[in-house]
């Protein structure tokens, strides 16, 4: 019986092998070529191929493109996480755009030393509002996000850590000054 199970194990690991070494010569089973042919038609743009047949040429091509698709998408979330954006800050209704900058830089400023963070290691490198600037007529206030990018991932980390830490203090003394005013 147990006999009868090894053998059994040996000749399936046998033909196993022999699909991997076809598959590395080239030659596709026909579910997979098909797989295959889906994904180059789709991915590459590759004219339709008759059959099993695929070109390994074609199929390392997609494989090489997918890869450089991850490699780009990991270096834009590396350079992303570098950055802070900030969400409802007063805009500077000012005409001047350098004057706008400098009171978003200010605000920044003002913002950083709200939450202890005003030092060298957390001073933003740039300060940038996302979005276009609307000038409405309306009353309705309108405020674009503003963007903090740090020198390095770690500084807008602290920086954040540290804002919602000072944000559950101030919340926890608030609770507590309002138990004191209202005791039941």
């Amino acid at each position: 019986m147990m006999e009868d199970r090894m053998d059994s194990l040996e000749s399936e690991m046998k033909e196993t092998k022999n699909r991997l070494q076809k598959i590395e010569a080239g030659e596709f089973p026909p579910k997979m070529a098909e797989a295959v042919k889906t994904l180059l038609v789709v991915g590459v743009g590759a004219n339709e191929t008759s059959g099993a047949e695929i070109s390994k040429n074609d199929f390392e091509k997609l494989m090489e493109e997918k890869a450089s698709e991850q490699r780009v998408e990991s270096e834009d979330r590396a350079r992303r996480s570098k950055n802070l954006v900030i969400f409802g800050l007063d805009e500077p209704t000012m005409e001047d755009k350098e004057k706008r900058r400098q009171e978003d830089v200010g605000s920044v400023k003002r913002f950083m030393k709200a939450i202890d963070c005003l030092d060298s290691l957390h001073d933003p490198k740039d300060v940038r509002r996302l979005g276009n600037l609307v000038v409405a007529k309306t009353k309705a206030k309108n405020f674009r996000p503003l963007k903090l990018s740090f020198s390095n991932q770690h500084s807008g980390d602290e920086v954040l850590q540290t804002f919602w830490k000072v944000k559950k203090v101030a919340k926890k003394q608030k609770k507590s000054k309002m138990k004191r005013m209202n005791p039941s």
